[in-house]
């Protein structure tokens, strides 16, 4: 199993602040990587074809150190690495408009922090964030959107991630990229996503799509179909309610065919919609987890114990600075399939492979962090006042959305045996974690 590499440095006795302990070993981590190919157990292998049902399963289904190590990764992208996602080329510029928008974000996420009980839709903070222009940030200045490049629309993901804000933005978001992309009609107010086997006709009037995100408080669906098409539906009735482990909604709703219905063929392949929700995870892990450690860090310093801080402890030093380097290689994943967010319109197989590494690392990051997080914060990490775990249940759901780690092993494993690379690791290495 391959995992990031860190200066091995031990903390001392002498170490009187764990935050510089944990950039210590967090400063030199290397760029993150698919960590292992794995098959279920009796499982032979996947097919995972254009006609396979495996993509619809899966469907189904601070400290500032990590910005400050991924700072460093992103430098070894080279010049012009925003010119090939669409990003402004004047670094400056970019700069100064990256900083208003995570401003701008960090604001009205902590204006509106969680508050309300699992599953409940928060309508004031929801027309906030409408209000700011958020669900249009991944659309192109033409067709109504900011223009931005695809790290900092997807930058406010990871903010509103942080705060555990448990709205719909992400669906919003990529929901209407798709029917921009489409060329439908972009919907107004909270628009979700499903994918199903097949979309509602005339022969079938009806379609039942199972654990959509937010169906209850959604004005439209944008369904994609395994069978090629893609449809947007309007106030989908609700057959069952449901929540993830987060509380988030997760609700089963009908598809009822009429003439009335915006559709239209599918400019993608089904699975590269696959690979475009499960970026949409993998963002939000991210965010996740890096306030996960900040919380934890902070928890460290704070709580006394036997007469001076647990953060002075080398155990708990140590545990912290392996979270913080899987901190790091998650944030790096998730840098590096935003920065591939373009290859969508170009090369959808390059596209679903840096994703698929990208989920895989930072669903492996997901458990570890969540584990450790709640191991130096002890009984206190579990009650409801305390943030702690609404970030950790964040963790543990997104991991299995869209596809979790085995899934998206066979999906690589899958693409490194009909690709002509001269071996292994050199798909590993080079294939599934560069950006061109």
């Amino acid at each position: 199993m391959l995992t990031p590499r860190g200066v091995h440095r031990q903390a001392t006795e002498s170490d009187s602040n764990l935050n510089e302990i944990v950039f210590l070993r967090v400063k030199h981590i290397e760029a993150a990587m698919p960590c292992r190919l794995i098959y279920p157990s009796g499982s032979t292998g996947p097919e995972i074809d254009g006609q396979s049902r495996q993509w619809l399963v899966a469907a189904r289904s601070v400290v500032e150190v990590p910005s400050i190590a991924i700072a460093e990764h992103s430098n070894r992208a080279g010049p012009g690495a925003e010119r090939r996602c669409g990003g402004n080329p004047e670094p400056r510029k970019r700069g100064n408009m990256s900083s208003m928008i995570l401003d701008t974000a960090e604001k009205i996420f902590t204006r509106n922090a969680n508050v309300l009980s699992p599953g409940t839709f928060d309508v004031v903070h929801w027309t906030e964030v409408e209000a700011s222009g958020f669900t249009l940030a991944l659309l192109a200045e033409e067709a109504g959107g900011f223009g931005l490049s695809a790290g900092d629309a997807t930058s406010i993901l990871r903010v509103s991630a942080k705060h555990a804000s448990r709205l719909p933005l992400a669906e919003t978001m990529l929901a209407n990229w798709l029917l921009a992309d489409s060329g439908l009609p972009i919907a107004n107010g909270v628009t979700t996503i499903a994918l199903v086997d097949a979309l509602p006709s005339e022969n079938c009037r009806s379609v039942v799509a199972t654990r959509v995100p937010w169906a209850r408080a959604s004005g439209a669906v944008v369904v994609v179909a395994l069978d090629g098409r893609i449809g947007s539906f309007d106030s989908p009735r609700i057959v069952a309610h449901g929540m993830n482990f987060a509380g988030e909604a997760r609700d089963d709703i009908e598809l009822v065919w009429s003439e009335e219905i915006s559709k239209a063929k599918a400019p993608r392949r089904f699975e590269t919609y696959l690979a475009l929700c499960a970026l949409l995870r993998v963002i939000g892990l991210a965010g996740s987890a890096e306030a996960a450690l900040k919380l934890s860090v902070e928890y460290a310093n704070d709580r006394v114990q036997f007469g001076r801080p647990i953060g002075r402890n080398q155990v708990i030093q140590h545990q912290l600075a392996i979270m913080a380097s899987h901190v790091a290689a998650s944030t790096a994943a998730a840098d590096m399939a935003a920065t591939a967010f373009p290859l969508v319109l170009t090369d959808e197989d390059r596209f679903k492979t840096i994703v698929a590494s990208a989920k895989i690392r930072a669903g492996e990051a997901a458990g570890i962090c969540a584990s450790i997080a709640h191991q130096v914060h002890g009984a206190i990490g579990i009650t409801e006042e305390y943030r702690l775990h609404n970030l950790t249940k964040q963790l543990w759901s997104w991991r299995d959305e869209y596809g979790n780690e085995a899934f998206w092993s066979e999906v690589l494993a899958d693409q490194m045996l009909s690709m002509k690379t001269p071996s292994p690791w050199q798909f590993l290495s080079r294939e599934a974690v560069h950006v061109d």
